[in-house]
């Protein structure tokens, strides 16, 4: 098949970054400027809209004729087409080819995306900072930001305020421009011949496109609702803002000068962070003396305002199309690391849970804003505004009619158990499903029984039900205390010193599990040190290192022969060990307190000094000194990736419950892509997946029903055959979960 590659620059009074390339596309203002064009191998043409006059003739051969006979191939059905973040050539190409060039554009079953390659490599996937990591001869032209400027948004100064720079206005620097445009497709082409064992094909190809589609669908919101939304937000927060300036002379913005005024109160944290707040007010009632009225005041106002979710919906207004209300561009096709989608502008993945008081209230309290309701309505009838509103979030995603729902039921927890081949977990899974309970039988030697017994005398579940819930969302991935803690262990009553207990619980549990942890580590490291050999584990996972893209690269190969790549992985000397510090529990109780450390590539002195402190033994309690215990040196890996919260790349270390979640997660997308693909086959067009859950239009005239649309989702493919997939589904007015 003929391959082409494709770039287009344009002009919009919209903003791309708020509106989203189909919305950007969609506007009324929005023209296609120039396309570049390359056939195969071949040097990039541009078809440019305006009839220029070049100062230098010897360019002509570049613009217009050439480039008119390659649009036309572009669009036959044979060709395949390249773009990098092709979402946005698509839309602008569907929206405006034929009206702009005459010529139709391609289909979708036509598109690649060399940004996709790029994330499949786990690279950067911008076209600037992934030629930089391939170490291209060809770079993105630097000059591109101020052509930018000048010919593809309105000017803000001079006589053209407000107003475009036409072409002719400014030929050369236009013919620059598209210079810049050829220079992008010489960079896509050279990425596409780099990253060639990157190339979508079959089940990831398959995947790619079922994303197009999806995002080209785009998934319904109700504007009316998010208008009134948005007033009662805007409202509430001028209200707000006006009691925080009175209160500390500051808008609730200024975050330098308002760390220092609570600092100047007693605040002991170091950052205004919404993780940081609640970790205050979580802590609010036991040290409520340390802090002042005004302190607590100041701070209630911030988190309100400070609600991530609320600002989705001026976001989900910019994005929608007027003429349907349609969010697209949303999914991001292998957007995370292990080749599950992320998401873009709205990004529904990370939308708030309600609050508790308001998981049973958010729907009613949905339907009040729909009908117009003011802030005061919303204060009495159900608390803070502002919180009331972001639990409703999920609730905008509506198109005034039932939609379906489908929601795998703990896919982990059963991937992890077949993978490793848990058989007491599985049998849970095959039966009656209460993997909760059924653990805390394996865990503390209870019976189901004694489950029934407690709840029919107490009313409520059987508390060692908790503690056997926080080890299965916890412990999978070779989770520690820093795990139970992290997934909110603490938070639902269970004390700091139960928590090692927990831990030696569930290992002794799930002895499959344990053991498979090893064969994950031992695997990895072995593929490291014999490239080009295969080290099977799990069921139908392996791991194999080469050399590709012009770097060593390990892989992680998936049952459905799908592989997770971590580039430039290194096997270095690690020293690990445990530090312990007596602590106060939450009863007054002196404890022991753990966390693990390490060391990279550790000099004879440091082993020395760790392992002379090792010998000091443990010390008695009253002296509340700290010790280590458990100094070991062995190997670790590390790639190079994007460093945690941080949007800087460099060396990061990947272990056993990193590889392990990869597995899992990556897996678990594989079982979505394919379900996806089943429920598009039967006439199911779904219009968002988010995380383990999809969301479909239905049509119970043509048949259509929930029971059918979840055996869709959950009909396995031959590589997952014997693994107890289960999801819920129903008939729906929003999204909920």
């Amino acid at each position: 098949m003929p391959t082409y590659h494709v770039d287009i620059e344009t002009r919009s009074r919209a903003d791309l970054k708020k509106v989203g390339a189909h919305r950007y596309a969609r506007d009324p203002s929005t023209e296609i400027l120039c396309i570049s064009i390359a056939e195969e191998e071949n040097e990039p043409v541009v078809w440019h809209k305006e009839p220029i006059i070049w100062s230098d003739k010897d360019v002509d051969h570049l613009y217009n004729k050439p480039a008119e006979s390659l649009l036309k191939k572009i669009s036959q059905p044979d060709a395949v087409v390249y773009a990098h973040n092709a979402q946005f050539e698509i839309a602008c190409l569907d929206a405006l080819m034929e009206k702009t060039t005459g010529f139709k554009p391609p289909a979708h079953h036509q598109w690649r995306c060399t940004a996709a390659m790029g994330r499949r490599a786990a690279l950067p996937a911008s076209l600037e900072k992934l030629a930089e990591t391939l170490k291209l001869t060809n770079l993105k032209d630097s000059k591109g930001k101020g052509l930018i400027r000048k010919f593809s948004v309105p000017q803000n100064v001079g006589k053209k305020k407000g107003d475009f720079i036409d072409p002719v206005d400014e030929p050369e620097a236009f013919k620059e421009f598209c210079d810049y445009c050829i220079q992008d497709v010489r960079v896509e082409q050279d990425i596409h011949r780099t990253l060639k064992d990157f190339e979508l094909t079959g089940f990831p190809l398959e995947t790619f496109l079922l994303d197009i589609e999806i995002n080209c669908r785009g998934f319904p919101v109700n504007l009316d609702a998010l208008r009134n939304a948005e007033k009662l937000v805007n409202e509430e927060t001028e209200t707000l803002e006006r009691e925080f300036f009175a209160l500390t002379g500051l808008k609730p913005s200024q975050g330098a000068k308002l760390l220092v005024w609570l600092k100047e109160r007693g605040f002991k944290h170091d950052n205004l962070q919404a993780a940081t707040l609640d970790e205050f007010f979580e802590n609010f009632d036991e040290d409520a003396e340390t802090y002042c009225p005004e302190l607590s005041a100041a701070l209630k106002i911030k988190k309100h305002i400070s609600f991530a979710s609320i600002k989705k919906i001026p976001t989900m207004i910019n994005c929608a199309g007027p003429e349907d209300n349609r969010v697209r561009g949303a999914l991001v096709y292998h957007g995370a690391g292990t080749g599950r989608w992320s998401a873009s502008l709205v990004q529904p993945q990370n939308f708030k849970k309600p609050a508790p008081y308001m998981e049973s209230l958010s729907p009613q309290a949905y339907k009040d804003i729909c009908e117009g309701c003011n802030v005061d309505w919303l204060r009495l009838n159900y608390g803070p505004p502002l919180e009331v509103i972001a639990s409703c979030i999920r609730h905008f995603i509506q198109d005034g009619k039932p939609m379906l729902n489908a929601d795998y039921s703990s896919i982990e927890a059963r991937l992890l158990a077949w993978q490793a081949n848990e058989e007491w977990k599985l049998d849970v899974f095959k039966g009656h499903g209460k993997i909760y309970e059924a653990a805390a039988c394996q865990m503390f030697g209870v019976t189901m029984k004694d489950f029934d017994d407690y709840k029919k005398e107490h009313g409520k579940p059987h508390p060692l039900r908790q503690k056997a819930k926080a080890g299965e969302l916890a412990c999978g991935y070779a989770g520690s205390t820093g795990a139970l803690v992290k997934m909110g262990a603490l938070k639902q009553g269970l004390k700091k010193r139960e928590l090692p207990g927990i831990i030696k619980s569930w290992r002794e549990a799930n002895p499959s599990i344990v053991a498979m942890w090893g064969s994950i580590d031992q695997a990895s490291k072995s593929s490291l040190k014999n490239p080009g050999k295969v080290f099977p584990f799990g069921k139908g996972c392996s791991f194999f290192s080469t050399h590709t893209a012009g770097m060593k690269y390990l892989f992680l190969k998936l049952p459905s022969g799908r592989k997770i790549a971590y580039p430039q992985p290194q096997i270095i000397p690690q020293l690990r060990w445990t530090e312990v510090v007596f602590i106060k529990d939450e009863d007054g109780e002196i404890i022991e307190e753990t966390s693990m450390k390490k060391l990279f590539n550790p000099t004879e002195e440091q082993i020395a000094k760790l392992r002379h402190r090792e010998s000091l033994g443990k010390p008695l309690k009253e002296a509340k000194k700290p010790y280590i215990r458990g100094v070991r040196l062995g190997e670790a890996i590390t790639i190079f990736s994007q460093l945690p919260k941080s949007t800087h790349w460099g060396r990061v270390e990947v272990h056993v419950g990193i590889f392990c979640n990869n597995q899992i997660q990556g897996t678990a997308g594989d079982l979505m892509s394919a379900g996806l693909f089943n429920a598009e086959k039967n006439g199911y067009p779904t219009f968002i997946t988010i995380h383990d859950e999809a969301l479909s239009e239905y049509d119970p005239l043509a048949g259509q029903s929930a029971d059918h649309f979840v055996e869709c989702l959950t009909k396995l493919p031959p590589w997952a055959e014997g693994m107890p997939l289960a999801a819920e589904g129903g008939i729906v007015e929003f999204y909920l979960k």
